[in-house]
């Protein structure tokens, strides 16, 4: 997902352009970005699980888990009818410092989160 380095005894999450965790999230940026256009003016935008998956199938439960501890990505759970039950909905999108973290890395390459 992404390499964790230790420098000067502090743990830090660095992604760069190119590693699995960017390609990720720069499609899931992508993605989300089409469902934007196909929406209405103000709807909330997020990925469902499934949807997620569809991006990465490499991708494990504990990776998008990772994502969220280093709050790049902000991972909700709602419940829903379906007509017949209500069924729980896990949604993902992006956090405003994901959203700064993609652009930096695009601009400045290689990135390090304090973890």
């Amino acid at each position: 997902m992404y390499d964790i380095e230790v420098i000067e005894g502090r743990s830090y999450a660095v992604i760069g352009e190119g590693t699995p965790a960017y390609m990720f999230l720069k499609s899931m940026n992508s993605r989300l970005t089409m469902k934007k256009l196909a929406s209405e003016p103000g709807e909330e935008i997020s990925l469902t699980l499934i949807e997620m998956a569809k991006l990465n199938t490499r991708f494990k439960q504990s990776d998008y888990k990772r994502l969220v501890d280093v709050d790049l990505v902000k991972h909700r759970l709602s419940y829903e009818w379906n007509g017949e039950r209500h069924v729980h909905v896990e949604s993902y999108t992006f956090t405003d410092f994901g959203l700064e973290i993609m652009a930096a890395v695009k601009e400045e390459g290689d990135i390090e989160i304090p973890l």
